[in-house]
């Protein structure tokens, strides 16, 4: 029984983030490109731990944005790999 109210919940949660989940994104997108211009890495963490939550609850509706914030965390992962070195 708990299960159905858990995919009960789920559903629920999607479709409230759906309702709101472009101009998140926006958002997202804007704030990891100013941190990545400023290389301000705590901010960039953040944003990308909030990309992951959202586009967990969303599942299969985060294909769109995927092309928006993937050139984004290929940039990152080049960068850290520079910086560590």
């Amino acid at each position: 029984m708990e299960d159905d109210e858990d995919k009960e919940d789920t559903n629920k949660n999607k479709k409230i983030m759906m309702m709101y989940v472009n101009e998140l994104f926006t958002s997202l997108a804007n704030l990891l490109k100013k941190a990545m211009i400023t290389n301000y890495e705590p901010l960039q963490e953040e944003v990308l731990n909030l990309l992951s939550v959202v586009a967990t609850i969303i599942e299969k509706e985060f294909v769109p944005f995927y092309s928006v914030f993937m050139p984004m965390m290929l940039e990152i992962l080049a960068n850290v790999g520079m910086n560590t070195i």
